[in-house]
């Protein structure tokens, strides 16, 4: 190896040595600031709910540590991803506690996001770039209750980011994307078409 390069490494790989030993709790962006979007007039309302039913807050390994994220860091930006989702589509969305009667409620209908998996693994932070992942089960019913869509979403993105901060925005990008992939599906724009009559 060069020389120079060797110099210039060397800090970076001792750098990385120290902060993925043990493990670490990430923290995530808060994701799209949803509070400002104005009600779009003439159009559907639906609730959204989003659980994280992971068998653990462990997410893998990066080298020789840990990386955990709670789920309390999953959720309140997911749901943001989420109803910033839905408003590009003209949906209105609001969320909703887990235990409701949609019938009950003056709602066109209601989305479940259930995330089942977030990972991630790298034997090396340099020499192997991590690749985080995340899987979700999303459901639409209408008003009634009745199933219009169901079907599994995934993100993926690769980041070489070895900050708590730095990799809580990586997962962050994967689960937008994952959302983001319902845009592709006929299934899902169909269900969400027939809401808006």
């Amino acid at each position: 190896m060069n020389k120079n390069l060797k110099f210039h490494l060397l800090p970076l790989i001792l750098i990385c040595g120290l902060l993925f030993e043990g493990c670490q709790t990430l923290k995530m962006p808060a994701g799209p600031d949803v509070s400002s979007l104005p009600h779009i007039q003439n159009a559907p309302t639906i609730g959204i709910q989003v659980i994280d039913s992971r068998s653990s807050e462990r997410i893998g390994t990066i080298g020789a540590a840990s990386l955990y994220v709670k789920a309390n860091e999953i959720i309140p930006p997911t749901q943001n991803y989420l109803i910033h989702f839905l408003y590009e589509q003209g949906i209105n969305a609001v969320v909703m506690p887990q235990s409701v009667n949609l019938p009950d409620l003056n709602l066109d209908g209601l989305i479940n996001m259930d995330v089942k998996n977030i990972n991630v693994s790298s034997f090396d932070l340099l020499m192997d770039e991590p690749e985080y992942i995340s899987t979700a089960l999303v459901t639409l019913t209408d008003q009634k209750g009745q199933t219009l869509f169901k079907g599994q979403v995934q993100g993926n993105d690769r980041s070489r980011a070895i900050s708590v901060k730095g990799t809580g925005i990586i997962i962050g990008k994967t689960i937008n994307n994952a959302i983001m992939h319902l845009s592709i599906s006929n299934e899902f724009m169909k269900a969400i078409k027939n809401l808006k009559h």
